[in-house]
């Protein structure tokens, strides 16, 4: 029951930091759009190889931990504790998509995607066909997503649930990295 405990105990700590790497690396994404800065694009790829690399860096360090040396780990223990770890991580992002669509974004998100493929199709006789037809299926999206008149509190449930699922199914492959016999 102790490795549990300790396993949430580290997990919430590494989730919490995973968390903030996933925000991260939505602040990029948003910021980049909106402005079409290049640090923000910077941030945005940062934040995403923060995303793959931290959780094997977090399985790692947890499960080599001195105090794991003499029990070991299970298979199911390092599964708890990734499971822990990206639900954590999932609350973050999620906490941060709310705070972001209900109190800062105002509508400016979708209309900088407008304004994104409006100058693009300036450009539109210089690009191939396909991508033309890409930009008109894109378009179309934008449109019927700008419609749905979607809540920041479904937003925000959509990046745990996508987290979430997510999580689930990476935490299977970190269980694997995560386990070890004990000495």
């Amino acid at each position: 029951m102790q490795n549990y405990m300790t396993a949430r105990m580290f997990a919430r700590e590494y989730g919490t930091l995973l968390g903030g790497a996933w925000t991260a690396m939505f602040a990029g994404a948003i910021m980049s759009v909106r402005s079409g800065n290049p640090l923000a694009t910077l941030l945005m790829l940062l934040g995403a190889g923060g995303c793959i690399i931290l959780p094997f860096y977090f399985t790692l360090r947890y499960r080599n931990k001195p105090f794991n040396e003499e029990s070991g780990i299970s298979y199911f223990h390092a599964l708890y504790f990734s499971f822990i770890m990206f639900f954590y991580a999932s609350m973050i992002s999620a906490a941060a998509t709310f705070v972001y669509f209900q109190w800062l974004d105002h509508g400016t998100f979708i209309s900088s995607l407008f304004s994104a493929l409006e100058s693009i199709e300036e450009n539109k006789a210089s690009l191939p066909p396909s991508t033309v037809e890409m930009l008109e299926k894109e378009k179309e999206l934008i449109y019927s997503i700008s419609g749905l008149n979607i809540s920041p509190i479904e937003q925000a449930l959509g990046m745990f649930n996508q987290g979430l699922i997510g999580g689930l199914v990476a935490s299977f492959i970190f269980a694997l990295i995560g386990k070890k016999e004990a000495q």
